[in-house]
């Protein structure tokens, strides 16, 4: 059975992947300029590590492993890494039901849902406060809502990418109609097969 901490590995591999255009080797993505982190000793003969995928998201090699597992196991991704595109946009779109969001009360913290890109472009927010994933660094004064998993605004202040996709993900999670139907159109745009 699928847990957060998979959807949340999921995403990131997935941003990885956005950010070399789809079609570079795993291999040539090693200690490349866009993610240095993902690299070190090897996950079934490529160089990214459990260990380094799972620093990215701010979870151990130990639980990046056992992601990744019933990643593979619930069939959203094979035994080499790729992502099986219509498993991960069916279970992003079911992400509601299994695993809802809580909204809380006002607090200080970095922006998510519509009140972060790609949303924040389409969608005014009005005089509501913005959703917020609660930090003590954060800024912009909103409603909390718990993140998919624990350390997700952790691993978000690191990708931009990653970022993205989590404020697309709560989207569909606490979201309205609109904002909805907008987070599933920009997943199916933007998580594609790769090319080899």
């Amino acid at each position: 059975m699928l847990k957060p901490q998979d959807i949340l590995l999921v995403l990131k591999l997935q941003a990885v992947y956005e950010a070399d255009g789809f079609d570079t080797p795993i291999a040539e993505r090693a200690g490349s300029r866009r993610y240095p982190e993902l690299s070190g000793s090897q996950i079934r003969g490529t160089p990214l590590s459990y260990l380094s995928v799972g620093r990215s998201i701010g979870i151990s090699g130990s639980q990046a492993h056992a992601s990744v597992k019933r990643a593979i196991e619930s069939g959203l991704m094979s035994t080499d890494h790729r992502i099986y595109t219509h498993a991960v946009l069916e279970t992003l779109f079911a992400v509601r039901r299994f695993f809802p969001a809580h909204l809380g009360t006002l607090t200080f913290g970095v922006p998510t849902s519509y009140g972060a890109r790609p949303l924040s472009g389409h969608i005014v927010a009005g005089s509501e406060p913005l959703p917020v994933w609660p930090d003590s660094d954060g800024t912009v004064r909103g409603v909390a809502v718990t993140p998919i998993y624990k350390t997700a605004p952790m691993a978000a202040k690191m990708d931009a990418i990653l970022y993205e996709y989590l404020a697309l993900l709560d989207a569909l999670r606490i979201g309205r109609a609109r904002e909805i139907n907008f987070a599933r159109a920009e997943f199916a745009r933007r998580i594609v097969p790769r090319r080899t």
